[in-house]
């Protein structure tokens, strides 16, 4: 008896592993590892310094090759880390010298994306360390490179390959920060609407009772 139900608990021990095997399986081969570097430095505004170690650095991605803007706040103001459009947030690093023994370059990985939604990268990078990136800040992009040279599930990337691949912070913009609502503030919220409806709902019943007495 005690020996069916270890055959039995092995059993669905085993189904249970080759389960979230697959589950896992299935997993790690819809999202792509993106492994990148600059071997060329981001310079800084002035085309020729390079950026600083602890300047910061998105790794874009898009389903198209257009670059969409970054969300702009009041016409002029722009929120670093809101694209738009198609465009998403794929990482996000700082540069740091030591990695490649160059300044103004980085190198880091194990950044995942889907394939069916990035099918191009572009790098957009501040010459600021500051990671909340609010005020004036000057800032660049790289031009787009293809997502779709991947094998066994990994990209290898170089951002800047050749010196026809150098690029600077040549654009100068006010950066803003706009709060996104926190749990607290929805649950406050949805209470006052509850309380509305639950207000309006006795009044109107309230009304209804005085009518009704009105005409007795």
């Amino acid at each position: 008896m005690n020996g069916s139900r270890r055959s039995r608990g092995a059993l669905w021990l085993s189904v249970g592993l080759a389960f979230l095997a697959g589950v896992w399986f299935s997993y790690g081969q819809t999202l792509i590892n993106l492994q990148c570097w600059v071997t060329y430095a981001l310079l800084q505004d002035d085309n020729y310094t390079p950026l600083v170690d602890g300047s910061i650095v998105l790794i874009m991605g898009s389903s198209n090759d257009v670059i969409d803007p970054m969300t702009i706040y009041g016409e002029t103001n722009y929120i670093a880390r809101r694209p738009t459009g198609d465009d998403q947030i794929v990482g996000e690093v700082t540069i740091d010298s030591t990695e490649l023994g160059s300044n103004g370059t980085f190198y880091s990985g194990d950044f995942y994306y889907d394939p069916d939604e990035v099918k191009w990268l572009y790098l957009r990078f501040f010459q600021e360390t500051n990671p909340p990136l609010t005020g004036m800040i000057h800032w660049g992009e790289s031009v787009l490179f293809p997502a779709t040279g991947y094998s066994f599930g990994t990209l290898w990337l170089d951002f800047s390959p050749d010196t026809d691949h150098i690029y600077y912070a040549s654009n100068y913009d006010n950066f803003v920060i706009i709060p996104e609502p926190s749990s607290t503030t929805l649950m406050l919220l949805a209470a006052a609407l509850l309380g509305g409806i639950s207000a309006a709902s006795r009044r109107g019943k309230q009304a209804g009772e005085g009518a009704g007495a009105a005409e007795v």
